[in-house]
């Protein structure tokens, strides 16, 4: 059945990430709050995606304080424990100011997004939405993420991505991504991969890396899903997919509970 790029662009973004056994046994009941028994300060970006506003759902179902960063604040509406900023991730200026004071920064944004703006006058329109690719994106939004981070020191908080499918081994042991031949160099796909890597040799920083398996789409949030390391998790009927809901849960279970620092870990059911 053919697929439409928006599709793959979600099938994909879920292909990215250090990884343990996919025999690991069904998750367990979610945390309600951080390890200190408080509620968590988390700062998404990408929190209006089909992910990001997944994960912002699950962040304040537990009581936590979300802050989404977005490029166009207007039409979002208002919640209780919910802070809305208008920026942009590729900012690193902005990022800084951004990130300082938070527990958890969770990365949940799209390729498909412009550099920052230049300065406009008070009379000009927004910025359009959408945008051309931004070359080695996710790699950029990494390197920035934790230099920042790295400005902060001790206030540093804890770096979560939304991985890319294509990152994951399958069942022969191969990359995802290269058993793709026609897949160009210059697709985010490449990126993702770019921006793992990258992280791997970050070892100052805590940073985690949940890779969703091939499909990825909303459903129904159950709490029960396999976890794994670096190969994609496959159902017995073959099928490798998640729920967004249950993704969500799967982050903020390791916002609240960290078990994968500096290493990335996938899921599925």
């Amino acid at each position: 059945m053919p697929i439409r790029a928006a599709n793959l662009c979600s099938m994909l973004l879920t292909l990215a990430v250090t990884v343990l056994p996919a025999t690991w046994p069904a998750h367990a009941q979610p945390a309600q709050a951080g390890p200190s028994g408080q509620p968590l300060h988390i700062l998404v970006y990408g929190g209006t995606g089909m992910i990001g506003s997944r994960i912002v759902d699950e962040a304040l179902r537990r009581g936590d304080f979300v802050t989404i960063v977005v490029r166009h604040a207007q039409g979002v509406a208002p919640r209780q424990r919910l802070t809305v900023l208008q920026g942009n991730v590729l900012d690193g200026v902005q990022v800084e100011h951004q990130i300082a004071g938070q527990d958890a920064v969770i990365e949940a944004v799209r390729a498909s997004i412009s550099s920052p703006p230049a300065a406009q006058s008070s009379g000009s329109a927004p910025p359009r939405r959408g945008g051309a690719q931004v070359p080695h994106f996710y790699r950029r939004v990494a390197q920035i993420l934790v230099e920042d981070s790295r400005a902060l020191g001790a206030r540093a908080p804890r770096l979560l991505f939304v991985g890319g499918a294509t990152t994951l081994e399958d069942s022969n042991g191969r990359p995802v991504l290269d058993e793709m031949p026609s897949v160009p160099k210059t697709s985010e796909f490449y990126t993702i991969r770019e921006a793992l890597e990258y992280l791997r040799t970050v070892h100052d920083v805590a940073w985690t890396v949940l890779t969703p398996p091939l499909q990825i789409a909303p459903g129904t949030r159950t709490g029960v899903f396999r976890l794994g390391g670096n190969r994609l998790i496959r159902a017995a009927d073959g099928s490798s997919h998640i729920s967004a809901e249950d993704f969500a849960v799967a982050m903020l279970d390791e916002a609240h509970h960290p078990a994968h620092v500096r290493a990335r870990f996938t899921i599925g059911y």
